[in-house]
């Protein structure tokens, strides 16, 4: 019979990277012979909150935007497909988590106790519930919650010495665990570069388009001056410019956000443009040459030194064009590094 673990983590969010994080961990511990589970997580306040969904789309009808509707119900429809997919979700007091071997917390920033909702959930993320099973953590990570912000969550729930093994996905979570509560802490990968390019084929669905393209997964508004390099590069290379989860009108073809989608674009992509942690995370692992606007972004510049490609940030529009035709990615950091993380991991399924 297999052993079984369950997972503690955001794997139902309206985010490509949550889902694939969560979908990579998986992978791995099935890979090393476990049944898998997600703990259960209701979606009630989190970006994947249907009655949220609901009232978005019914105001875009008020304001007679059909089009920002349909997209909306669109997202809502695919996340909550693929999630129902790949996912088996189980509850606390369920036979299932009874039964558990291992129970692990993350990856994401599970811990980002600066926001609201990963407040109130804090005892279940930091796996109090289950305290007297085995517990781990994998690439967790505290965002951007302070050392004194941390301590206080931790001391209001106990402490984490039920917590047999830590390792975390970051520089600043490392020195959190240590600076506040005394724990040493290992860094490892992130789970979506655990994985190669074809371990997640059957993700794939649909076609691309046969023309070259550039890429665009960012978030929030791009500046005006980036735009327009974009457009010029693009009008350059002969490329179509591509933009993924966000509808652009400078754009030639918008993407709807999905896991799928990501997966599928990423892979026909010529060049991509990013300012998001997995956006740079898929795009070594799929080896494109990519640029990356630079937001002060902590966790995006470290995953960038770890593989020596932060020369790929740029604050300047002009920067970026150089950056998008230089191609030198190289696969042997990435999976030395992977190879580390999953021997780390190995030693605690073992135990």
């Amino acid at each position: 019979m297999k052993k079984k673990a369950t997972i503690i983590t955001v794997h139902n969010s309206e985010n490509c990277g949550s889902f694939l994080q969560a979908y990579a961990m998986q992978f791995i511990l099935q890979k090393n012979g476990f049944d898998t589970a997600f703990l259960y997580r209701s979606t009630k306040g989190t970006s994947h909150d249907g009655f949220a969904c609901l009232k978005s789309i019914i105001n875009f009808l008020i304001h007679f935007n059909i089009r920002a509707a349909i997209d909306r119900l669109n997202q809502w429809r695919c996340y909550e497909s693929v999630q129902k997919k790949y996912f088996k979700e189980i509850r606390e007091d369920e036979e299932y988590a009874k039964s558990t071997d291992i129970f692990i917390l993350g990856s994401d920033t599970i811990w980002n106790f600066e926001e609201p909702y990963f407040f109130a959930t804090a005892k279940r993320l930091l796996g109090i519930p289950f305290k007297g099973k085995r517990i781990i953590t994998y690439a967790a990570s505290v965002g951007n919650t302070s050392k004194t912000r941390f301590e206080e969550v931790v001391a209001d729930n106990g402490g984490l010495s039920h917590i047999q093994k830590f390792l975390v996905r970051d520089t600043h979570t490392k020195e959190v665990l240590n600076d506040s509560v005394n724990i040493e802490a290992e860094i490892v990968c992130d789970p979506t570069l655990l994985m190669r390019a074809e371990d997640y084929d059957s993700l794939r669905i649909g076609k691309t388009i046969n023309e070259p393209y550039l890429l665009i997964y960012f978030f929030g508004k791009i500046p005006d001056d980036v735009v327009h390099t974009i457009k010029d590069f693009a009008f350059e290379n002969k490329l179509k410019i591509v933009s993924l989860m966000s509808r652009r009108d400078w754009c030639d073809i918008f993407v709807p956000s999905s896991p799928s989608n990501m997966i599928s674009w990423y892979d026909n992509a010529s060049v991509v443009v990013t300012n998001t942690f997995h956006g740079c995370a898929f795009s070594l692992l799929f080896q494109k040459p990519f640029a990356v606007y630079d937001e002060g972004k902590n966790k995006v510049k470290e995953l960038l030194e770890t593989y020596n490609e932060d020369y790929r940030l740029f604050k300047e529009s002009y920067e970026m064009p150089k950056l998008l035709n230089k191609s030198c990615i190289c696969m042997n950091v990435i999976n030395d590094k992977a190879k580390e993380s999953i021997e780390m991991l190995r030693s605690c399924l073992l135990q």
